[in-house]
């Protein structure tokens, strides 16, 4: 994901927040992402005790984007807090860009993480806090997904839409095309976006 916002040359700098230094090392070592790391555009390669929102409050910078990790924050750590202090290091303009597995089975349709047992989504908190003007969603295809639909979420202070692309950028696996299509969403989307399981 390094590779791909680095490929843009509007982006004049990068706030890696890593906490598995192994990974880093792994990956500067065997999987070529030296050449990225060492961008000097890169501010930070990792930030093991400083979570994203930390710093942002700290070095008073707010992000044009903040990419959540698939399986961070904890659900124990989701709070309205939480989302307040979130939007609040976003630019006004800024967005924040979640996803989720769809768990597609025979008798329900839900995401991977809206289980009883595992406390509020960052999706639901965000939809339940009234700090973001905003919740839109996307969707991709993967064969290593259950069900086969990885779902993401833009949740933005204002109330744009980004279902058309911003400028004209095309690359292997993108294009203008591509990202308008992305937008138009299966017909359970529609349960599966206001909450809780649905059956199929």
């Amino acid at each position: 994901m390094l590779h791909e916002v680095l490929r843009h040359p509007f982006v004049t700098e990068v706030v890696l927040c890593e906490p598995d230094t192994a990974l880093i090392e792994v990956g500067t070592k065997y999987l070529g992402f030296s050449a990225d790391l060492g961008d000097p555009r890169v501010l930070h390669r990792q930030l093991a005790s400083e979570p994203a929102l930390e710093y942002s409050r700290k070095h008073d910078v707010p992000f044009d984007l903040i990419v959540a990790s698939p399986i961070m924050p904890s659900p124990a750590l989701v709070s309205s807090g939480f989302c307040h202090n979130l939007a609040a290091c976003l630019a006004h303009d800024g967005v924040c860009i979640d996803s989720d597995r769809v768990v597609l089975g025979l008798e329900e349709v839900r995401w991977y993480r809206d289980t009883q047992s595992s406390g509020s989504t960052l999706l639901r908190a965000i939809q339940a806090s009234g700090d973001f003007a905003r919740v839109e969603a996307y969707q991709t295809t993967s064969q290593v997904s259950a069900g086969g639909y990885i779902g993401f979420f833009l949740y933005s202070r204002t109330a744009c839409s980004y279902a058309e692309p911003a400028y004209d950028f095309s690359g292997r696996c993108y294009n203008a095309h591509l990202h308008r299509a992305a937008f138009a969403l299966p017909s359970f989307w529609v349960g599966l976006m206001s909450g809780g399981m649905h059956p199929c």
